[in-house]
């Protein structure tokens, strides 16, 4: 992935010398799918909104990971906003969108300070405001989370934003045609935005050669404390289970046998021991009835009473 220590929009200039449609097309060709959950292709959300008849429209980007064991949109948020606000300059320039809103969870509060500044100093740069990109204004307004775990879904969470109780909508229409305050609406996950800027870089095709079957590029997953090395760590679409559990997570503490994984949060069925030669893939996980969700790995050992974790 890329970091960014500070103000660098040496991506956004790029994308800003392309034809929106272009970078939907980029987009689309690299393969990218929503990283929230449930995995849509990004190109496709922003070709829709893009599409739309009606001009004003908005941007959603969602940090309101609620999954036990979640943390990948915290970090990328507290040790890279000028990377998420440079991936949502890019995106909202694309579908046409003037204002972003950023959803932050109510439980983040160093992310919320975090964007907080480095929104102000784009501010500060001349990089957000009036006629700030390529001659249309673009405005960023940060929004602290509600506390319900409901509203990470992207319609409910619109919902949030206006003002109403956080609940999930009926579809159709979708948000891409009548999202926020009836609007065309984009809603995309912290880690998806934050691929933008690489394939603006590297180009959508070279995106698409990483990962393999549906599941194009890479994927940040976070291990969970009874790993021996635990972390966020970035993969590649295709590595198997037991790579991830043996050779990045280097096992479980004190050689605990494992007794299963629960990917992705609770919505998720278990992975057994015997079921790690899968590969990371969301088609796959869903095969053998587990899921990917966020990406976030907990590890149980034969110490875990099943009935306290069901507690």
């Amino acid at each position: 992935g890329v970091v960014r220590k500070g103000i660098d929009i040496t991506f956004l200039k790029k994308a800003l010398e392309m034809e929106p449609i272009d970078i939907i097309k980029e987009v689309k060709e690299s393969g990218l799918r929503g990283r929230g959950g449930a995995y849509f292709p990004t190109g496709l959300k922003w070709e829709s909104a893009y599409n739309q008849i009606e001009k004003e429209r908005y941007l959603i980007i969602n940090g309101d990971e609620g999954d036990a064991g979640a943390y990948i949109d915290k970090v990328l948020m507290e040790d890279n906003p000028y990377l998420v606000i440079e991936g949502a300059l890019i995106a909202a320039y694309a579908i046409g969108a003037e204002t972003i809103y950023i959803y932050i969870r109510k439980e983040y509060p160093i992310a919320y300070e975090t964007m907080k500044k480095a929104v102000n100093e784009f501010k500060n740069k001349g990089i957000i405001g009036l006629k700030a990109l390529k001659g249309r204004d673009i405005n960023i307004i940060l929004e602290k989370g509600k506390g319900s775990y409901v509203v990470g879904e992207e319609t409910a969470m619109i919902n949030a934003i206006m003002g109403l109780r956080g609940e999930p909508r009926a579809r159709p229409p979708y948000p891409t045609e009548a999202g926020l305050f009836n609007k065309p609406t984009v809603v995309n996950n912290v880690e998806t935005i934050s691929n933008i800027p690489w394939i603006i870089e590297n180009g959508g095709k070279t995106y698409y050669e990483l990962g393999f079957n549906k599941s194009r590029g890479t994927k940040l997953i976070s291990l969970n404390s009874l790993f021996n090395k635990p972390g966020l760590y970035e993969v590649e679409f295709g590595i198997s289970l037991k790579e991830i559990v043996y050779g990045i997570g280097e096992g479980l503490k004190n050689n605990l046998p494992l007794k299963m994984l629960v990917i992705g949060g609770p919505l998720a069925g278990p992975v057994l021991p015997s079921e790690l030669d899968n590969k990371l893939g969301v088609e796959e996980l869903r095969n053998i009835n587990a899921g990917l969700g966020h990406g976030n790995v907990i590890a149980f050992s034969n110490d875990t009473s099943p009935l306290d974790l069901l507690y």
